[in-house]
């Protein structure tokens, strides 16, 4: 049946008029072009609201919409720059998105970026995006707290893309390391949060996320939620499986060896390197006694000091002593200064005790392949990994989480990841020009997002880019016009 013509003067462009049970609804619409059917396919947007003879009923949602913008027409400026670099920077990822998740993208997109740039919690998103240039780019994107949910729920629904996205990046020749960290929840309905060990001693209910890092490209790759109870072993071999990588290392921190752990992971036949307590009784500190280092199998360079090494094959392991003369002149200083300062707990006696222990480090490995060079080399890029769950949780503010069920959880954990990717990338860029040092990339950003767009009558134009700003970008590589 035909719409009568008091219903049809409610349909505009981008808006279609539907029939539904007695009423007529109001829905917006929009076109995207179908790669695979080779046409145009109608996307339908929310609903408007209800028409009736006397006018539009809108919906809860639409009046929160047409409230927001408002509130937002007088807006004649809006970020720029950190915006249009992170799209430039990470294309590929963007164009991968928005391959996998069609319908969702534009809002992972607007999420990863308020979370990289502003730390911004679910609710506060809104208003970020009204004030980003994004807002131009999506100017359809509905993003209420309902689209937002839904969009959480959508994506962590649906692991296999989410895997397939993550294996895009991944070439397995890289050097991997494995780790674990934990993220505290509270809420009472999540099937994967459990009262768990973390090094920081708190047994708060828990989530585990499972990392996968790449030393030689120095970014994560991968992840894996897991429950609060699960630990590094009983997640490895699952990890690897889902990730597609034959060959990781696992470089665990100190305190994680015991027998039963080496074990453990040589009968699961993974790759590892288990830094030892100084106090084991598995290292033999006679080398350390030579004053003139004969019992060493030789040196290598690491900086600018010289690293004396020693592999010992016990038991189908191998255990790689290293001796560092800097570092034990260091610690000797220390302790000797300590027994001035504090003579009831630190002695001559115990100083003798503990003196061939000092500059030395002890790694336990299943693999007799590996040099002690490449050994001492693996081991210190754990620092990498603990450098990136430090920006997890202090830059992105990631270390807890408020989500109701799992579902919305692997969905708001895989945009927290994908925002640490971005900042890893950004981070790479900073690093490839010698730069670190002076800017991290948080800084970068920050200057970023001084350039705007200005609405001049009803044309947008590029604001003025001060010349330090100009200089730091030209110095890494960052185009803005």
């Amino acid at each position: 049946m035909p719409h009568p013509e008091w219903a049809l003067k409610f349909r505009t462009k981008g808006t279609e008029l539907r029939h539904i049970n007695g009423r007529f609804y109001l829905y917006q619409v929009s076109s995207r072009w179908n790669k695979e059917k080779k046409r145009s396919q109608k996307i339908t947007g929310p609903c408007l609201g209800t028409v009736t003879p006397d006018g539009l009923v809108p919906t809860r949602e639409a009046r929160i919409r047409a409230e927001l913008n408002s509130v937002l027409t007088p807006l004649r400026v809006k970020e720029y720059g950190a915006t249009t670099a992170l799209r430039s920077l990470m294309s590929e990822s963007v164009k991968k998105l928005e391959e996998l998740f069609p319908d969702w993208y534009p809002h992972l997109v607007v999420m990863i970026m308020s979370r990289l740039l502003y730390h911004a919690p679910l609710k506060s998103m809104p208003l970020h995006f009204a004030h980003s240039w994004l807002s131009e780019i999506f100017p359809h994107l509905s993003l209420t707290e309902k689209s937002v949910s839904a969009c959480l729920r959508a994506v962590g629904a649906q692991r296999e893309p989410i895997v397939s996205y993550l294996k895009t990046f991944i070439q397995n020749e890289d050097h991997l390391i494995l780790d674990v960290t934990h993220m505290v929840t509270q809420s009472q309905s999540l099937s994967l949060a459990h009262c768990g060990y973390n090094s920081q001693q708190v047994h708060d209910p828990q989530v585990n996320l499972f990392f996968i890092f790449s030393a030689t490209a120095h970014q994560p790759l991968f992840y894996r939620l897991l429950p609060g109870n699960i630990r590094e072993i009983k997640a490895c071999h699952l990890t690897l499986k889902e990730s597609g990588i034959a060959k990781a290392i696992l470089i665990a921190d100190k305190g994680f060896y015991s027998q039963q752990n080496a074990t453990d992971l040589q009968d699961a036949k993974l790759h590892f390197i288990l830094p030892l307590r100084r106090n084991s009784q598995l290292i033999d500190y006679s080398p350390t006694s030579m004053a003139d280092q004969s019992r060493f199998a030789g040196h290598f360079a690491y900086g600018e000091r010289y690293i004396w090494h020693q592999a010992t094959v016990m038991d189908h392991l191998t255990l790689h002593l290293f001796y560092d003369e800097r570092l034990k002149g260091k610690e000797v200083h220390d302790y000797l200064a300590r027994i001035e300062k504090d003579p009831e707990h630190y002695t001559l006696e115990k100083y003798r005790e503990k003196c061939a222990e000092f500059g030395t480090l002890a790694l336990l490995t299943e693999s007799q392949e590996l040099t002690s060079q490449t050994v001492y080399l693996y081991y210190k890029s754990r620092n990498e990994v603990e450098v990136m769950i430090d920006a997890l949780k202090n830059i992105l503010e990631a270390d807890h989480s408020y989500m109701q069920d799992d579902i919305a959880l692997e969905g708001w954990v895989f945009i927290n990841f994908l925002a640490l990717t971005w900042y890893y990338a950004l981070y790479q860029r900073v690093r490839e020009h010698e730069l670190l040092a002076k800017y991290s990339p948080m800084d970068i950003l920050r200057h970023l997002q001084e350039i705007k767009q200005v609405k001049i009558g009803n044309d947008w134009h590029l604001s003025e880019i001060t010349e330090k700003t100009l200089t730091l970008l030209n110095k890494v590589g960052i185009p803005i016009t």
